[in-house]
């Protein structure tokens, strides 16, 4: 089993995110419904956060923490 990630977020959207986002699939919608960020902001975020490896694609829209 790996170790979890360590992963510091460098902006208030990722803090946001990462607190919102788990192990378990969740849509991109469901996150900004969750978060209450814009649509524009969670996916900058969530594009920075998988090029860091803190969050996964796992296919069909769904995030999870890596």
């Amino acid at each position: 089993r790996a170790e979890p990630i360590s992963f510091i977020p460098n902006s208030s959207e990722e803090e946001v995110i990462w607190k919102t986002l788990t192990t378990m699939p969740m849509a991109m919608d469901t996150l900004v419904e969750r978060s209450g960020l814009c649509v524009s902001a969670v996916s900058t975020a969530l594009t920075v956060m998988e090029l860091q490896g803190a969050v996964k694609n796992v296919g069909g829209g769904q995030w999870v923490r890596a």
